[in-house]
């Protein structure tokens, strides 16, 4: 490293905020309370991925998330249990037949196609014909 450049990095170093132990808890607790469950993208993935598998699963193209309500988040797992952050979320779905689902779903940031973008999976209770996340969604609660 030139000397130039160490300069630069000890000026830099010395005006970082030093953080205590509770003010690092508190950054980890605010950046798991954000509103991802309820961004319009994350939605919007979901309802086109139920679209698909209303087709292809259930055979009934006309079966459609009409509408996701009452959003939230039921945890959040910071990096190193897995290699991915994970948010789990669960939210009521308003279906294009009149009832009304739960939904969990799975925000894995940074686990999208080629490790680009962030993977959304889910669950709509009653609507999981071949158990894949388990009986009554239990691997996305």
């Amino acid at each position: 490293m030139s000397k130039f450049a160490a300069i630069l990095l000890s000026g830099a170093m010395l005006n970082a905020p030093i953080l205590s132990p509770a003010s690092a808890a508190d950054m980890v607790y605010s950046e798991a309370q954000n509103n991802d469950c309820s961004d319009v993208k994350v939605i919007n993935r979901i309802k086109s991925r139920f679209h698909i598998q209303a087709n292809e699963v259930h055979h009934n193209p006309d079966l459609q998330v009409a509408e996701l309500y009452n959003t939230y988040e039921t945890r959040y797992e910071p990096e190193g249990k897995s290699p991915f952050a994970r948010r789990y979320c669960k939210a009521q779905a308003y279906m294009s037949d009149g009832q009304q689902r739960s939904i969990w779903y799975l925000l894995e940031y940074g686990a999208g196609f080629a490790g680009l973008g962030n993977n959304v999976e889910f669950c709509i209770s009653g609507l999981d014909r071949w158990n894949v996340y388990g009986a009554h969604c239990n691997i996305l609660r």
